[in-house]
């Protein structure tokens, strides 16, 4: 009987240990992406700088930062305001494809799916 509890006292240890050390990597692996995004922020921020030098390279730079957040910004209010962002990339690709192809080629081509 003592040798049962000892053995499940001793496969409980280990459960804590492997539940311990994944807890212990899984924060880890957080700390490391909280450090890179960090990283990001603080050169984005000195790229920011480039703002205050007046020269008109560093004012070029300075143009195409604020362009760049404009532009993710405006893209993000997109994929907000839009209910399915794959479906309508899909549907963008197709009309740009038959746009290309010419309605002649459009109606060959569905007379052939059909089998007409």
């Amino acid at each position: 009987m003592a040798d049962g509890y000892a053995k499940r006292k001793l496969q409980s240890e280990r459960n804590l240990a492997l539940a311990l050390t994944k807890a212990l990597r899984e924060i880890q692996a957080t700390n490391m992406s909280t450090i890179e995004n960090l990283k990001l922020g603080t050169q984005r921020l000195i790229n920011y700088g480039s703002c205050l030098i007046p020269d008109d390279y560093y004012r070029n730079a300075c143009r195409e930062l604020i362009n760049e957040d404009r532009r993710l910004t405006l893209a993000l209010a997109e994929i907000y305001n839009r209910n399915d962002v794959a479906l309508d990339m899909v549907e963008i690709y197709f009309r740009k494809t038959l746009k290309i192809l010419g309605e002649k080629k459009v109606a060959i081509s569905l007379s052939f799916l059909k089998g007409n």
